[in-house]
């Protein structure tokens, strides 16, 4: 993702009307109150969460770039229902699997999705043609490449029934 100029050069003119308008004690108090505490008052107005810096980094890189940091492995013979039910239980328990990307004044903020509303974009079976481990790698590397939509959550799953 790229780094929106426009909301950029925007905050950093109100910043600087802000510090021209307060008196001199008062300035770098309220200059680093409004710095530090701005996204919150935009998370709290918007409904959503403060993205933290270290997931900001994962987002922030070249657009060519997928960065995958979830995966799940199930290594027991099941079926789809009973691990589709596993993984909604799982992302109940982890806000952060369910949540997707909001962007608001070029900044990043996580919103709650729900988990019924993800399933089925997050967890996925992988096609019945897929009939060796090459045909499977490549489904897989497909899906991998494509640009995942910010109003998803920014993982995927697949489930492979033959085994």
């Amino acid at each position: 993702m790229k780094v929106d100029y426009a909301a950029f050069l925007t905050k950093t003119a109100l910043l600087l009307a802000l510090l021209a308008l307060t008196p001199w004690p008062y300035s770098p108090f309220i200059g680093l109150l409004a710095v530090w505490g701005y996204q919150y008052l935009v998370a709290l107005w918007h409904g959503v969460i403060v993205m933290p810096t270290m997931d900001t980094i994962v987002f922030l890189g070249d657009d060519d770039v997928r960065v995958n940091f979830i995966s799940f492995t199930v290594i027991e013979r099941t079926d789809y229902e009973t691990v589709k039910k596993r993984i909604r239980g799982f992302m109940r328990d982890k806000a952060k699997l369910r949540w997707h990307i909001v962007r608001i004044w070029g900044d990043l903020y996580w919103q709650d999705t729900g988990v019924e509303e993800s399933i089925d974009y997050v967890f996925q079976r992988i096609p019945t043609e897929c009939h060796s481990e090459r045909d499977i790698e490549r489904v897989v590397n497909e899906d991998l490449n494509k640009q995942m939509p910010l109003n998803k959550p920014q993982w995927r799953m697949w489930f492979q029934e033959n085994y």
